[in-house]
């Protein structure tokens, strides 16, 4: 089985109202209610690798990947659907055994991760999960060109959980900017744009018109609203872009940090507790995530011998971020840096 990661995220829950925003007028909204953490919350997330023996993309012999090369013409729809309900089946194992998030991600047109519509496994988890909450890390909002329409998704999400979901949003990277057509010096304003959006529509009483710079609706009056209220949790995944560091603090969201190397992760957790104190508060554990590597194995000898090959290895999805090789020049995208 693919080596799983562990989300963190601790502390009480920070406040919800994303101030200096355009999307936090006043609501009618009933009392806060849904269920909010207080104490550290540990979470299970795997990519959800396409894994084909046959495709020799496997352990630490198989070929190498290059990413954004690899055809669809090797997707073996049948492996395809046994895979989906095995990672839909460790999710339910992970709630059984007390973890108490569990996370998903998002991206498209690779076979490292096949949760290209993590919402459809959000919904699924929404479902047949009791206690665990369900934490997206996260959708790719410069890319959706109807963020209504992804309201309404969390909505129904966060309602069918009964106020379980916490959401989640990143900027993605050039390998998403390139699947949906999304023009790269747009990422960051379509990103800020789609945040308002989506909160307004939650908590601002419709029907009301939404023109903006890149999106404009005439009618604003999702039905489905969230269980939560005025909405659920909000986190920023993401790695070392200041800016958005910034932004995230400037909203008192917690800003989860993405496997990255522990001195850049201290120093933009420093930076975001300077860029709290320049808002007038105090950030705290509640404000900071950080998703880590986790291999358990049956003795310490195993879980070291192969918990290395997973760290060190070659170019393989299955080993060093479980990505392969990955084209910078791709990547890294004008706009997106």
């Amino acid at each position: 089985m693919p080596t799983p990661a562990a989300f963190m995220a601790k502390g009480r829950s920070p406040s919800w109202a994303p101030a200096g925003t355009s999307s936090s007028a006043p609501t009618t909204r009933a009392p806060e209610r849904g269920v909010r953490f207080r104490t550290m919350l540990i979470g299970y997330f795997t990519e959800r690798p396409y894994q084909d023996p046959g495709a020799s993309w496997w352990g630490t012999t198989g070929r190498r990947l290059v990413d954004l090369d690899a055809s669809n013409d090797e997707y073996d729809p049948v492996l395809g659907a046994d895979l989906y309900n095995r990672y839909l089946d460790e999710k339910l194992y992970a709630e059984e055994v007390g973890f108490d998030a569990l996370a998903l991600n998002e991206h498209h047109s690779t076979p490292f991760c096949m949760g290209s519509a993590c919402n459809v496994e959000a919904s699924i988890l929404a479902r047949i999960t009791n206690r665990a909450k369900i934490v997206l890390i996260g959708n790719i909002l410069p890319i959706w060109d109807d963020p209504l329409w992804l309201a309404e998704e969390l909505a129904m999400i966060d309602t069918i959980s009964q106020g379980r979901l916490v959401t989640g949003w990143v900027r993605g990277t050039g390998r998403e900017s390139i699947s949906h057509d999304a023009n790269p010096p747009y990422n960051w304003e379509r990103f800020q744009e789609a945040h308002d959006l989506i909160v307004a529509a939650w908590t601002r009483p419709g029907p009301f018109r939404w023109e903006g710079e890149h999106y404009n609706f005439r009618y604003v009056n999702p039905w489905s609203r969230p269980y939560q209220s005025p909405h659920p949790l909000i986190m920023i995944p993401g790695a070392v872009s200041r800016r958005t560091v910034q932004w995230a603090a400037q909203r008192r969201y917690p800003y989860v940090m993405l496997a990255t190397r522990l001195e850049p992760t201290r120093m933009s957790f420093e930076y975001y507790d300077e860029c709290a104190v320049e808002m007038g508060y105090e950030a705290g554990p509640q404000h900071r995530g950080y998703l880590f590597k986790v291999h358990v194995d049956e003795t310490e000898e195993l879980a070291e011998e192969v918990g290395r090959k997973y760290l060190t290895g070659p170019g393989n999805i299955f080993l060093e971020g479980s990505r392969g090789d990955a084209r910078g020049h791709l990547q890294n995208l004008p706009g997106l840096t």
